[in-house]
Order: structure tokens, then sequence, then C-alpha cells
């Protein structure tokens, strides 16, 4: 596969990410949440676009800085192209923009059931630092936190 090109979502996408965002999650975030992502202070998106189908949302990645961390907020790839890398390199490409803005880490939260998204961040070089019991499924899974020391040494992208 050709490395993907990732440029930052406007308010334009948001009708492309409310359609990824209800083939990838089953509670997906809404209109508000999304727009609210677009204009948050220190906020910023990578999007994956599709140009052969009228500029299609594939994949996405919501994240902020905040004081010298990264925290990533939101993956979403759409469910006919996961595997194939795109999840990773939208990973790389938040620590490589993280690392470039001088953070000293990133962190995120994950449900402990979420397999896929485990390994992905753990490839990525993240790994457990915490536990939220009962955020995710009205209270029925926990989040694992997760932790990237972002120095030149550290794994990552």
């Amino acid at each position: 596969m050709t490395a993907p090109t990732f440029t930052p979502a406007t308010p334009a996408d948001v009708d492309g990410l409310l359609d990824l965002e209800r083939r990838c999650f089953p509670q997906p975030w809404g209109r508000e949440s999304i727009a609210g992502e677009l204009a948050a202070e220190g906020g910023a998106s990578l999007v994956l676009r599709d140009p052969e189908a009228d500029d299609r949302t594939l994949a996405c990645l919501f994240y902020r800085f905040i004081d010298l961390e990264a925290h990533l907020f939101r993956v979403a790839v759409s469910p006919e192209l996961r595997r194939r890398g795109i999840g990773a390199a939208l990973v790389g490409e938040f620590i490589r923009q993280a690392r470039g803005r001088g953070m000293h880490a990133a962190v995120l939260e994950v449900g402990a059931a979420n397999a896929g998204a485990l390994a992905l961040y753990r490839r990525s070089g993240f790994r457990p630092v915490g536990t939220r019991r009962g955020y995710y499924n009205g209270g029925r899974e926990d989040a694992v936190i997760l932790k990237l020391e972002l120095t030149e040494s550290s794994p990552g992208t």
C-alpha cells in the first residue's frame, strides 16, 4: 500500500466524519462533539480521504496538545480498510507531530476489551500506566490508560 496522506479535518468534513463514526463505533460521536473537537483550543486532527470517491472520509484521528502532553482522543478506520496499516500510520503521524511540538508524552484511553486497538498502541510503543474502572459501555468496561514517553530513544514513529 502506498503511504497514506493525512490532512487536518475542516468543518466541511463533519458529515463525512459522522458517517465514519457510525460505521466504526457502537456509540458514535455526534455532530456537536465533532464540531467541538474541530474548534477546541489545542485541538488537531488527521483525516484520510478517498479522492476517487468524492473525498469520502476513510479514517481519522483527533488529538489535543495540553501542556506538554499529547492526548489522543479518537481513532477511526473504515471497517473495510482495517488491518492495512492505516491505523498504524495515523498513530505514527500523531507521534511525529507530538514530538515536533516538543511534547514530553502521549497519552490515551482505550477499552480493555478492544484487543485490536491495544495491540496497535503497544506496537507503537505505548505502555499501560493505569485503569479507569467502568469507564466505557455504561460502566461495564474498564479503560486502560496508555502512555508513550516522547524522548529520542522511545519507540514509535
